[in-house]
Parts: C-alpha cells; sequence; structure tokens
C-alpha cells in the first residue's frame, strides 16, 4: 500500500506540468492538450505575462497552491473548466475566455483571486466562487452562459464562497447569479 501512495503522489495530471517553480517574465503557449490539464502550476509562484490556451480536452489551465502575478491569460475551446484554482492568490490583469465546456473561472479551497478585466464567451458558468474563496473583479463581460455568476459551499469542510464585481455587464444567460445561503455577491459601487 505505501508504495501505491508514493506512486500516485508522483503523478501529474497536466500535459506541462510547472512543480515548485518560480516564474519571472515567461509566456507559455499550449495547444491540443489531450490530458485532464493542459497546464498543471503546483506550489509556483512569480510572474508570468501571458498564457495561452488552445483545444483543451479536459480542462485548459489548473492551478493549485500557487501565488502568481498574471499579465494576460486567453483560452479558447475547453472541454471543462478554463481556468481553475485551489489554495492559492491571484492577480490577473486580463483574462479572455472563449468555449469553456463546464466554468470560465472556476476558484475553490481557500483562494484569493484578483482580476482587473475579464471576458468569458460561451460557457455554462461564467465565474464561480466557492468552498471559502474570494473572488474581486473590476470589469467583466460575460455572455452566453447559464449562470453568469455562481457562488456555494461544495465541501463539507469549507464555507462557501464569495465574489465582488465593480463593473459588469452579463447577457444572454439563464441566472445572473446564483449563490446558496452561505456565500456572498457583491456589486461594487
Amino acid at each position: 500500500l505505501n508504495n501505491l501512495i508514493n506512486y500516485e503522489k508522483e503523478i501529474f495530471t497536466g500535459c506541462l506540468t510547472f512543480e515548485n517553480i518560480y516564474f519571472h517574465n515567461i509566456d507559455i503557449v499550449s495547444s491540443d492538450g489531450r490530458c485532464e490539464d493542459s497546464i498543471n502550476f503546483i506550489n509556483s509562484s512569480g510572474y508570468i505575462n501571458t498564457i495561452n490556451v488552445k483545444n483543451s480536452f479536459s480542462d485548459a489551465l489548473d492551478f493549485d497552491f500557487s501565488n502568481n502575478n498574471i499579465k494576460e491569460i486567453k483560452i479558447s475551446n475547453a472541454g471543462n473548466d478554463c481556468v481553475d484554482f485551489s489554495f492559492g492568490n491571484h492577480q490577473i490583469t486580463k483574462l479572455e475566455l472563449q468555449d469553456c465546456g463546464d466554468k470560465g473561472i472556476s476558484v475553490g479551497e481557500l483562494s484569493k483571486i484578483f482580476i482587473d478585466e475579464s471576458k468569458i464567451v460561451n460557457s455554462y458558468d461564467g465565474i464561480v466562487s466557492k468552498d471559502t474563496s474570494k473572488i474581486k473583479i473590476d470589469n467583466a463581460i460575460i455572455s452566453n452562459v447559464e449562470n453568469c455568476f455562481s457562488s456555494y459551499n461544495k465541501k463539507q469542510e469549507f464555507n462557501g464562497g464569495y465574489i465582488a464585481v465593480k463593473n459588469f455587464n452579463c447577457s444572454n444567460f439563464n441566472n445572473q447569479i446564483n449563490i446558496d445561503f452561505r456565500s456572498n455577491f457583491i456589486e461594487v459601487k
């Protein structure tokens, strides 16, 4: 059993995985990833200029236990989530997501995400905060989604999510705001 547990710790889910890396002004590009995550960041931090991901089989980007400042993320055609954050803190200047199979932005497990400008087109959920996570967004444009903003508690060991948005425009949706009783959505004036 110990060998199996050690083996499972070494399995990476990303076609490209960055583990324990410090970034300084780099550009990352991925296309046609056929893994659970096209790009996976684990316990990594630093400054990233651009991330561009196209045609992901499942999640395009997955950040776990990481802290980054990112100037620009562009993602198109992800089979599942376009961007998934867990247990981390990130500052993003510009985010453009198109054709996300499930969530455009998924933030969970105690993460704090700050986004200056985001645009999400064609996704089931636009922006999701769950499990004691916080998202603060200055400008958001979201279209062609089931839910523009969702905030909820998913795992019992956590509380709900928190979303604060300064300016947003959401069009072609079924639910603009979808939250549970343990979560918050605040429109900042």
